[in-house]
């Protein structure tokens, strides 16, 4: 279920639909078997977008990676 929202979230972003391709990201990460690859699309999103202080919290928060933009 996890990998099919992250997913979606994939598929607004090729849409150019931010704002629903993070909320897609963000659940999917908020499930009880979160899937790990939202949370590099969700990192990479903000980079893109230049927000790299949300993309720092997000790599924090889940503790993957001592990478910082």
């Amino acid at each position: 279920y996890s990998k099919g929202l992250n997913n979606l979230g994939l598929v607004y972003l090729k849409q150019g639909r931010v704002s629903e391709a993070k909320e897609m990201f963000y659940q999917s990460l908020a499930q009880k078997y979160p899937y790990p690859g939202a949370l590099e699309n969700l990192v990479m999103l903000y980079a893109n977008q230049k927000d790299y202080e949300s993309a720092n919290r997000w790599l924090k928060l889940f503790g993957n990676s001592s990478t910082s933009f």
